[in-house]
């Protein structure tokens, strides 16, 4: 993902973003995406501190989180805490 990319989602300092966690490079860019996708749709101030949260969750919470296309942040949040539920469940 490039400062474009991150600028055009709506990062409002994508270079700040990056030097406070330079582990958002070493994510896939499909990845890095389809969060920003997911990000840049909610009605939520906070970009940044949103898509670095959302990029350190598991491929399957992000991928229930864009199906469910959430409209606010305690909406994504509400789906990662079900899906982990879940996916505990699952495992046992």
């Amino acid at each position: 993902m490039s400062l474009t990319d991150l600028r055009n989602f709506g990062s409002v300092d994508p270079v700040n973003m990056i030097t406070s966690s330079p582990a958002i490079l070493g994510y896939a860019r499909e990845r890095l995406l389809l969060c920003g996708r997911i990000v840049a749709q909610l009605d939520d101030g906070g970009f940044d501190a949103m898509l670095g949260r959302l990029i350190k969750q598991p491929r399957a919470v992000i991928d229930a989180v864009a199906a469910a296309q959430p409209g606010t942040w305690s909406e994504v949040r509400a789906i990662v805490g079900q899906t982990k539920k879940r996916e505990m469940v699952v495992r046992r």
